[in-house]
């Protein structure tokens, strides 16, 4: 494997004293060293060892050529042509070109058993743990829905003792909650390049490299600086490594890891109105225990632009899941739709709504609830009442987490029977003939009409709230019915009156 001059400067440690580089020293481009012998030229991307009193007082320098050298050498070598490394006096020719040679050791070792991994088709772990040595931070990977999928020796035992993950694997919903809503993590989704997520959310920084598939991001690979400060060599080593990484990912497909895959399409069939095989359907229902018997409530939630952003739904669905026992949770366009058996639930009905609430309040989500229903054969229509409850409530009520469809169904009416026609063309003509009445005539028996049929036809208990006497009220009432052309025994009439007032209110 080549290396770089910077990172053999690195590895050496102490005994350099002195270093002078150009840009080609942080290059990955020199094979093995070799021992300086009186050669005219140092040669370009070839690493030369030598002692400062052996070399000739003038050199000409290829570029990328590069020396390490005992003790100071001649003026002439210090160029930005040559890169070079100065060591102890003291040190042993020999014994530096053992520590140099034991360095392409180490890495030499790492190349080949990373080559030898993909035929064999380790798995990631494997590839995390014949690279801890490398990085000695500890490494750990994790996937596109917050799981870590793999860590390295050092890095377990680092994260069991801070108890960074829950027991599933994943980072905890709070430290996703945090990601999500910060600006500099939202940013680094689609990077390339190996970058360095800085400390903030976390006590230490963080050399990142993502991994994409088809151009979908589905791996990060992940390093911190627990052990030891990052060197300039690490992100050069960390895209090398990506680079196996990917291969592995090439057959590590991205998996729905707590749903059933199958049972996922059959629903997705029914919300989006395709055909599917019933006899299917009933199997896998019974396989998680459900029935077309049991009670069943649809929440459709809405997540976060930040959501949205960095791809957390899948982990979501997971989490709901996982921590809602007898709910199947999964993607709908950009949102998600949770299936909740009300029937099976392991908690009381107002424990189970309490905590799936707050969730949804501390996600930063807004959600939708159906009515209750049984069975599942108008799942379809269910889902639409919930999604619903979330577009009505969310533009009739904002700064509300949870909206309800029983809430709303009235709203809902009211919105459909505008679809055709403008509210003005619905309402009744009784409102309009006493509109303008008043209008004409300065009386006010449109809102006495307003109070009466709000008290229910109630006269007396009308009269009181407009503060005025029965036979005025009465007089009232006559007049309305004169004017407006009604006696308020059909209930049809009545019923369009009421409409009415509700689409003067919207409108109003």
């Amino acid at each position: 494997m080549r290396l770089s001059l910077e990172l053999i400067k690195e590895r050496l440690g102490s005994i350099v004293k002195y270093h002078r580089f150009g840009l080609s020293a942080a290059h990955m481009n020199l094979p093995r060293p070799i021992f300086y012998s009186g050669e005219a030229i140092l040669n370009s991307n070839t690493l030369y060892i030598s002692i400062a009193a052996s070399l000739p007082a003038k050199m000409m320098f290829m570029p990328g050529s590069s020396l390490v050298c005992i003790d100071v050498p001649p003026n002439c070598y210090h160029n930005e042509t040559l890169n070079l490394l100065v060591v102890d006096k003291f040190e042993d020719i020999l014994l530096l070109g053992n520590k140099i040679h034991d360095i392409y050791n180490t890495f030499d070792s790492w190349e080949f058993n990373l080559q030898q991994s993909t035929p064999e088709r380790n798995d990631i772990q494997y590839l995390l743990e014949i690279s801890d040595p490398i990085f000695e931070n500890g490494i750990s990977v994790m996937d596109s829905d917050f799981k870590i999928i793999a860590q390295s020796p050092y890095l377990l035992s680092v994260s069991n003792s801070e108890n960074e993950l829950d027991e599933f694997g994943n980072l905890p919903i709070e430290q996703v909650n945090l990601f999500k809503n910060d600006e500099l993590y939202q940013q680094i989704q689609g990077k390339r390049e190996v970058f360095i997520y800085p400390q903030g959310l976390k006590p230490y920084k963080a050399l990142c490299k993502n991994i994409f598939w088809n151009d979908q991001f589905i791996f990060r690979i992940v390093i911190h600086d627990h052990n030891r400060e990052f060197r300039n060599s690490d992100f050069l080593l960390l895209d090398h490594f990506a680079h196996y990484i990917s291969q592995v990912s090439e057959y590590y497909s991205p998996l729905y890891p707590m749903g059933n895959s199958y049972l996922l399409s059959l629903f997705q069939n029914i919300i989006m109105g395709n055909a599917y095989n019933q006899t299917d359907f009933d199997k896998e229902l019974i396989k998680i225990g459900w029935s077309h018997n049991n009670v069943y409530c649809i929440a459709y939630i809405q997540p976060s632009s930040q959501d949205r952003h960095i791809a957390t739904l899948t982990y979501f669905c997971n989490v709901i899941m996982r921590d809602f026992k007898k709910t199947f949770a999964f993607i709908h366009g950009t949102k998600i739709i949770v299936i909740i058996n009300k029937v099976h639930l392991v908690e009381t009905e107002d424990e189970f709504f309490t905590k799936i609430f707050i969730f949804i309040r501390e996600g930063n989500f807004r959600a939708g609830f159906s009515d209750c229903f049984v069975g599942l054969n108008n799942l379809k229509a269910y889902c639409h009442e919930a999604e619903i409850a979330l577009e009505i409530g969310t533009e009739c009520s904002p700064n509300i987490w949870i909206h309800k469809f029983s809430d709303y169904v009235f709203t809902y009416i009211l919105n459909k029977i505008t679809d055709d026609l403008p509210s003005e063309l619905l309402v009744s003509p009784i409102l309009s003939r006493l509109e303008e009445y008043d209008r004409e005539n300065g009386t006010n028996l449109l809102k006495t009409l307003q109070v009466y049929v709000n008290n229910k036809l109630n006269a007396v208990q009308t009269a009181k709230d407009l503060f005025i006497h029965r036979s005025t009220m009465t007089y009232r009432l006559e007049r309305i019915k004169e004017i407006g052309q009604t006696d308020f025994r059909n209930p049809d009439e009545l019923l369009h009156i009421q409409l009415s007032m509700r689409l003067l209110t919207i409108n109003s």
